[in-house]
């Protein structure tokens, strides 16, 4: 039942991307631009987290998304990074490192798809629900729904992606710490 259930949120998410206004095509008669790269840190940066490898020609799209998400994510060290952003989805792989949450949040109209790639993390549904899942894992919180993520692991990153509908940060976002991230939701 538990997988019918991600099946069902799968097929609903496709359904949502296969529909469209007609801006699409619109959209797609216009001439292209580059895709958003992601921020190259310095090399003399010790802590600075590597960035990803850009995708193959072949794969990049104005329309959508199409890559190696695990392996995004595995190799992803950043606490946030925005990798695709449509009409009514946006495509985030994340970092927490060991014992760091992302911290209590609700999105109003936002429903939100996660999905473990590696690490054990305990999801908080409003002050009681808790589920606690790992590798290979997915949980999906409704719109409305105060939630937190903690990474469960003392000494291993938690590596996710998630999935919100529609879109909440703002396309092409890269933070690299968790600190990054909160200093730029203030501003």
């Amino acid at each position: 039942m538990k997988r019918f259930g991600i099946l069902l949120f799968v097929a609903m998410f496709g359904l949502v991307l296969a529909c469209g206004s007609g801006e699409e095509k619109k959209a797609a008669d216009k001439p292209a631009t580059p895709p958003v790269k992601a921020e190259k840190a310095a090399p003399s940066a010790p802590s600075a987290a590597p960035a990803l490898p850009a995708m193959p020609k072949e794969k990049q799209t104005r329309i959508g998304y199409a890559g190696p998400i695990e392996k995004t994510t595995l190799n992803n060290s950043y606490f946030r990074q925005v990798l695709f952003t449509g009409k009514h989805s946006q495509l985030v792989v994340m970092c927490l490192q060991p014992g760091e949450e992302i911290g209590k949040e609700m999105h109003a109209n936002v429903d939100q798809f996660f999905r473990i790639e590696n690490g054990n993390a305990k999801f908080i549904f409003g002050e009681k629900e808790e589920h606690h899942v790992g590798d290979g894992d997915a949980v999906v919180v409704p719109a409305g729904t105060n939630h937190n993520v903690i990474n469960m692991s003392s000494v291993k990153p938690l590596k996710l992606y998630t999935i919100y509908t529609p879109p909440v940060h703002p396309d092409g976002t890269v933070h690299k710490t968790k600190a990054e991230a909160e200093a730029a939701e203030h501003h």
